[in-house]
């Protein structure tokens, strides 16, 4: 009978320490890694301090639709495009692109205008463009099977 508590007693203590063991593993704050991250503003060279969209093209620029143009950054510096370059307006609520590689951006004034090749397109300077009139604000686009741009806008 002695042997048979001796041995409880063992069993007894070793479970208590296992669970006060695992306890306080478990009662320490985990620690993790922290990402790292860069902000960028209007110091930086970014168009606007407002960013409404962005969007990340094939070749690895990024794209920011702000409040004061659209900015094109290439991991060191920032390319602006405004109503200078042929933007219709300098606030752009959406960005995206399509499989041509063209950036399509929908300003404020709801119109629409596509990067390609280093030029800003809009309805000056492609007649496509003309035939585009929105009754409200882009807040989607896509590409079909066929490689037709499609927008969808808040009416519908």
């Amino acid at each position: 009978m002695l042997i048979l508590s001796g041995f409880t007693f063992i069993c007894s203590v070793r479970l208590f320490l296992t669970y006060t063991f695992l306890s306080l593993l478990i009662s320490f704050p985990a620690l993790s890694q922290e990402y790292n991250y860069i902000h960028y503003d209007t110091k930086d060279g970014l168009a606007g301090s407002t960013v409404y969209r962005m969007y990340q093209d094939k070749k690895g620029y990024m794209w920011f639709a702000t409040d004061n143009g659209v900015s094109r950054f290439d991991g060191h510096t920032f390319q602006n495009f405004t109503t200078e370059n042929g933007l219709t307006d300098n606030e752009v609520l959406y960005i995206a692109g399509d499989s041509k590689d063209s950036v399509w951006m929908m300003p404020f004034n709801r119109t629409a205008s596509y990067y390609y090749k280093g030029k800003i397109y809009n309805s000056e300077n492609d007649s496509s463009l003309k035939k585009i009139l929105f009754e409200s604000y882009a807040i989607v686009g896509g590409e079909n099977k066929k490689g037709e741009v499609y927008l969808l806008t808040t009416a519908g």
